[in-house]
């Protein structure tokens, strides 16, 4: 039978795997040409230099920032986010590709083209995300 975790256990737990994921995925973060985060809950999250920049951030502020859908994604493109992780991600565990509109810290505007592939690590599905100019 499994254990019931506490929420200070969870998050611990959760600020472990980000660690690991920013080393397991280094090359990849580093080499990539497109924007990529990885996604555990907006508490837990951590992205490329180049996803950072995307949004007008540093890596650090991207991790720091208290909504992604808020601080990232523009009020018409929320729902589909949302559904699509629900559904595609969360339900089915299956990578999904749709078009939403990113938005930058200075507030302009961006057509992207989101890949979000599901990865597994310490045994849990976890959400990694591949940004592309929609325009």
């Amino acid at each position: 039978m499994t254990q019931e975790m506490t929420p200070e256990e969870e998050a611990s737990l959760h600020e472990r795997w980000i660690a690991e994921i920013e080393r397991e995925w280094a090359p990849l973060f580093e080499s990539c040409p497109d924007p990529v985060y990885i996604y555990i809950d907006d508490e837990h999250k951590t992205c490329s230099e180049r996803c950072a920049a995307f949004f007008g951030m540093t890596v650090q502020q991207f991790k720091d920032c208290d909504s992604l859908l808020d601080e990232c994604v523009t009020d018409g493109s929320i729902d589909l986010v949302v559904h699509n992780y629900l559904t595609h991600f969360e339900e089915q565990h299956r990578p999904v590709v749709f078009d939403i509109v990113a938005k930058h810290q200075d507030g302009h505007e961006m057509p992207v083209t989101a890949y979000n592939i599901p990865i597994v690590h310490d045994g849990q599905v976890i959400l990694m995300c591949f940004l592309r100019d929609a325009a």
